[in-house]
């Protein structure tokens, strides 16, 4: 069989086409993960367990930033004690926020917990406006099961990463990178199916 020449140059044409698109492919999977809404003058921030440090540091900054908000601190037991209570106790000594501006939920050990124990919280002290804090690469799936649980249409919700651990650019030549951009997708497939 005798290729022709000009099918010999259709093909390189796409094959370059594909090769010249493929960095863009690449990069989508990453990006969507991040969302941003942000909300300004928050009546209360509520502040995800998981990675801690960034996240408590970033939310103290728009704790100081907004005029001094209420916060909620998040996640149960990993280790001798809730994450929440740590989490709480570095705002207090880092940061000298009020301990009487910082409540905590200690019962949540997933993504989905932490928005369905914050909302009796929410209700019940009244705010209408609350942006949750969170990482980069987390922000779609929290805010989207956090629209889900907080139903009411009288609150106000944003979400804003105090981190930006995904690397803009070629995520999948970093291995930690590649290894948050796979969980999280997994986990995001996951909520979608369960809740």
């Amino acid at each position: 069989m005798v290729i022709k020449p000009l099918k010999l140059l259709y093909g390189a044409i796409v094959l370059g086409m594909l090769w010249l698109l493929l960095p863009f492919a690449l990069e989508e999977p990453a990006q969507f993960l991040v969302y941003e809404k942000p909300l300004t003058n928050p009546d209360i921030i509520i502040v995800l367990g998981g990675d801690a440090g960034k996240r408590t540091d970033g939310a103290a900054a728009l704790y100081h930033k907004y005029h001094h908000p209420k916060l909620v601190m998040t996640s149960g037991s990993y280790f001798l004690e809730p994450q929440a209570v740590t989490m709480k106790r570095y705002m207090v000594e880092k940061w000298k926020i009020p301990t009487e501006d910082i409540s905590t939920e200690i019962e949540s050990t997933s993504t989905y917990e932490n928005a369905v124990f914050t909302y009796p919280m929410i209700k019940q002290s009244g705010f209408k406006r609350i942006l949750i804090v969170t990482s980069d690469y987390h922000t779609r799936r929290s805010f989207w099961i956090f629209k889900r649980i907080f139903k009411d249409p009288t609150i106000q919700l944003g979400i804003q990463s105090t981190s930006n651990e995904l690397p803009e650019k070629k995520w999948w030549k970093d291995a930690k990178a590649t290894e948050t951009v796979i969980l999280e997708w997994i986990k995001t497939c996951i909520y979608w199916a369960r809740y």
